[in-house]
C-alpha cells in the first residue's frame, strides 16, 4: 500500500511539473501550456501558450512578430512612427485588426484581453504597467539598441511563440551575413574608410539627430567599413544642425527617417538644395545617400538588419561588393521572411537598383 501512495505522489508532482491546463471554446478543446520569459529587466513572466493575442506598445516589435508568421496576433500596436506600409502590403488587413491605442490606456488594454504585452525597457516604471500587471497581464520588456540585444529579443520571441529553432535559424543568417561583411572590411586601411554622419529627420521635432556612443547606427558605419564622426557623442539621438555637421566635415552623408511621408529621400532633398550644406565634403563630392525605406527603415534592428549592412556597405565601398546586388537580395528576403513580392513594396532610398 505504501508503495502505490509514493508512486501516486510522484505521479502527482510530474503533472504539475508539467504546467498544463485546458482551455474551453465553444466545442473546441486546446491545452493551454505556461511559458516563462525572462526580460531585459530581469524579470520573469509566464505567459499562456500558445500566444493568440498580443499587444505592442513598441514600434519595432509588430515587424519582428511578422518575421515569425505570427502577425495576425496582434491585436494593438504600430510600427515605428505609426510607417506601417511594409506591414500593410504584407498583411492588408493589419489595420483593420490591430487598434492604435495609447500606451497608457490600462483600461483599453485590459478590453483586448491579451495574452502578453511587449513594451520598450526604459517605459518599464511607467505608472500602467504595474496596473496591467496587476490584471494578471504578462508584459515583457524589450530593449533593441544593439545587435546582441536584437538576438536575444529573438531568442524571446523564439520561446514565446514556441520557435525557438525558427529563431536560431534567423540568428545563424544574420550571423553569417555580418562576418561576411566583416571578413571583406578588415582589409580596409584607417586611410580608406570615410568618414560619415549618418543624419536622421525627426519630423515630430523637425530637427536633425545623430548618433551617439554605441547607437547601433554608429556600429553599422564601423561594421560597414566607415568611421563616424559622431562616435565621441554620449551615446542616444543627439540633435545637431548644419554648423555641427560642418565642423565635422564628413565625407558621406547618409540621410534616414521613419515616414513614407517624408522618407529618407526628401531629407537628402533638403540637405542638397539648402546652402548651409553646400560647404561640406559631402555634398560638394555628390556623396549623400538616402538609407532605403519600405515602410521600415534599414537602419534600425530588425527584420532589415542584412539588408541595411550590406546596402552600408555597398555604398561605402562599391568595387568591394560588385558581387552583392542589393535589389535581388532585397526580393529574396521578401519572398524568404514574408511570403510577399518585391513588386508588391513601395521601396525607395539610393543605391537599390
Amino acid at each position: 500500500m505504501r508503495t502505490y501512495l509514493v508512486l501516486f505522489s510522484i505521479l502527482l508532482v510530474f503533472l504539475a511539473g508539467c504546467i498544463s491546463t485546458e482551455s474551453k471554446v465553444g466545442d473546441t478543446t486546446t491545452a493551454v501550456n505556461m511559458v516563462s520569459v525572462t526580460d531585459f529587466t530581469g524579470e520573469t513572466s509566464t505567459i499562456n501558450s500558445p500566444v493568440e493575442r498580443v499587444v505592442s506598445n513598441y514600434g519595432l516589435i509588430p515587424p519582428i512578430i511578422y518575421l515569425f508568421g505570427e502577425g495576425d496576433k496582434i491585436v494593438a500596436g504600430r510600427g515605428v512612427m505609426g510607417a506601417d506600409e511594409f506591414i500593410d502590403a504584407v498583411d492588408p488587413e493589419f489595420k483593420t485588426r490591430s487598434k492604435d491605442i495609447k500606451s497608457d490606456n490600462v483600461e483599453e488594454i485590459k478590453s483586448l484581453n491579451p495574452d502578453v504585452i511587449f513594451a520598450p525597457s526604459w517605459g518599464s516604471q511607467q505608472g500602467q504597467y504595474p496596473q496591467v500587471k496587476g490584471l494578471g497581464i504578462p508584459v515583457v520588456f524589450i530593449d533593441i539598441e544593439t545587435a546582441s540585444n536584437y538576438y536575444k529579443t529573438l531568442e524571446m520571441m523564439g520561446e514565446v511563440f514556441q520557435k525557438e529553432a525558427y529563431a536560431q535559424e534567423l540568428i545563424d543568417y544574420y550571423n553569417q551575413s555580418t562576418n561576411d561583411v566583416l571578413k571583406r572590411t578588415a582589409s580596409i586601411s584607417e586611410n580608406e574608410k570615410p568618414r560619415v554622419l549618418f543624419l536622421v529627420y525627426d519630423q515630430k521635432k523637425n530637427s536633425y539627430w545623430t548618433p551617439g556612443g554605441e547607437f547601433y547606427q554608429n556600429n553599422l558605419i564601423t561594421m560597414a567599413g566607415g568611421k563616424t564622426v559622431s562616435s565621441n557623442l554620449p551615446t542616444g539621438k543627439a540633435q545637431i544642425n548644419v554648423e555641427q555637421a560642418a565642423s565635422w566635415n564628413p565625407d558621406v552623408i547618409i540621410t534616414s527617417a521613419h515616414t513614407m511621408e517624408y522618407p529618407s529621400t526628401k531629407v537628402k532633398e533638403d540637405v542638397l538644395n539648402d546652402d548651409g550644406w553646400k560647404e561640406i565634403n559631402a555634398v560638394k563630392s555628390g556623396n549623400v545617400y538616402a538609407m532605403p525605406f519600405d515602410g521600415e527603415s534599414w537602419d534600425t534592428l530588425g527584420p532589415k538588419y542584412v539588408l541595411g549592412l550590406y546596402w552600408t556597405a555597398k555604398t561605402l565601398h562599391p568595387d568591394m561588393y560588385a558581387d552583392v546586388d542589393i535589389l535581388n537580395l532585397t526580393s529574396s528576403e521578401y519572398e524568404r521572411f514574408f511570403n510577399v513580392s518585391i513588386d508588391e513594396v513601395t521601396l525607395v532610398g539610393d543605391n537599390i537598383e
